[in-house]
């Protein structure tokens, strides 16, 4: 009488579809983690842009147009460069054509040309007679 023998373990085959079974979760794993580390940086560029236009925005409104810092024949509807409150934005204003001291000012940053904001906004007219000083204090003693 033959003995049979008892194969134990894995044969080749078995392991080769294992280690290519292994191999395609490992990369299937690896690609997701590339695309969310990839939207997750283009979502932190977009927030800091909308931060940066935001924050123009709000300084143009606080502080209102210096007319000084425009050009003297600023014809109604004809964009202009304006100074930029910082670095990462771009401003450009055009005079509304019905209201001679409101502006239209768009904010664009200049890191994500996609985020931009328009606002409406009025001439910055100082009063003369107040001192730097003045103007800083709440009025009436």
């Amino acid at each position: 009488m033959r003995k049979i023998k008892s194969r134990s373990g894995f044969s080749l085959i078995e392991t080769l579809l294992s280690a290519l079974l292994f191999t395609f979760v490992v990369m299937t794993i690896g690609s997701s983690i590339i695309v969310s580390v990839r939207l997750n940086a283009k979502a932190r560029r977009m927030t800091e842009a909308r931060l940066a236009v935001s924050s123009a925005v709000e300084t143009i409104m606080a502080k209102g147009v210096d007319k000084s810092l425009l050009p003297n024949s600023l014809a109604a509807g004809t964009p202009t460069a304006y100074p930029s409150p910082n670095g990462s934005v771009s401003v450009t204003l055009e005079r509304d054509s019905s209201i001679s001291t409101l502006y239209k000012i768009t904010v664009t940053s200049t890191n994500e040309n996609s985020v931009a904001a328009e606002t409406y906004v009025q001439e910055y007219e100082p009063d003369p007679s107040l001192t730097i000083e003045d103007e800083g204090e709440g009025g009436g003693d």
